[in-house]
């Protein structure tokens, strides 16, 4: 019996669990639980990462702290660097453009229909539209917001 039917016999015998396989939509916090728990700064359980530095961090040649560095900010709700995330989601590395856009969503409660994978083409098309809605919102924004200082 090969390991695929021997696995799932188990799960239906009910002897063990059969294996799941995640949604896409757990894949980013998923990521960043992995990312959050020190892979970023090394897995020692006994160091402790320092403090994530946004505007350092967003720019950081380390894909992991750039993407820590917007979930920081994402958490905390801080919409100072909404123009640094605008242009993250056409980083080089996808987790970078999934947690972007992500916490573009979230902070600003506005769905573009980005997609993290979809052709760079398509990608700079929303990251236009992001960047056009990023301009005509500027006089609904409070003092501060939206702008790195």
């Amino acid at each position: 019996m090969m390991l695929a039917e021997r696995t799932l016999a188990e799960g239906l015998s009910g002897k063990r669990p059969p294996a799941r396989i995640l949604p896409a939509r757990l894949l980013g916090p998923l990521l960043l639980v992995c990312l959050g728990t020190g892979m970023a700064t090394g897995c020692s359980s006994t160091s402790r990462p320092r403090p994530i530095k946004p505007g350092i961090d967003l720019h950081s040649p380390d894909p992991s702290l750039r993407a820590l560095a917007v979930q920081d900010l994402a958490t905390r709700g801080d919409h100072r660097y909404v123009p640094d995330m605008i242009e993250l989601l056409d980083d080089r590395d996808d987790a970078v453009r999934l947690v972007a856009s992500g916490a573009l969503t979230s902070l600003t409660g506005r769905e573009s229909g980005y997609r993290a994978f979809a052709p760079r083409a398509q990608r700079l098309e929303k990251m236009d539209a992001w960047r056009t809605w990023y301009e005509q919102a500027g006089s609904n924004r409070s003092p501060g917001e939206g702008a790195a200082q």
